[in-house]
C-alpha cells in the first residue's frame, strides 16, 4: 500500500526510473519489510475498519502492522490525528 502511494507521483509524471529507486531502496533498507496482501490481512482489515471507523486504505495499513507484529505506526494521515490507534498494536 505504501509503495503504490510512493509510486503515484513519479508514475504520473513518467519518471520510471524514480520509481525503480524506489522499489531498490524500500527493498533494501534496514527493518523494513514488504508484505504481501492476503486473505488475513483482508479480514484483518475488514475488522479494524467496522471497530474503528476508518477508511479502508488506513484499514489496510493497520492490518499490515497488526499482522507483522509492529510497535510502531507512523502517519502523516490527519483522519489519525488525536485517535488512539496504539492499542491495536498491543493486540
Amino acid at each position: 500500500m505504501t509503495l503504490l502511494e510512493l509510486l503515484v507521483k513519479p508514475k504520473s509524471l513518467g519518471l520510471e526510473e524514480v520509481c525503480e529507486q524506489y522499489i531498490t531502496t524500500l527493498k533494501s533498507y534496514p527493518n523494513l519489510q514488504l508484505i504481501d496482501f492476503n486473505l488475513e490481512i483482508a479480514v484483518l482489515g475488514a475488522e479494524i475498519r467496522v471497530k474503528y471507523r476508518v477508511r479502508t486504505p488506513d484499514a489496510i495499513q493497520l492490518a499490515f502492522a497488526l499482522a507483522s507484529d509492529a510497535t510502531l505506526f507512523f502517519t502523516n494521515d490527519l483522519q489519525f490525528r488525536g485517535r488512539a490507534f496504539a492499542n491495536i498494536l498491543k493486540k
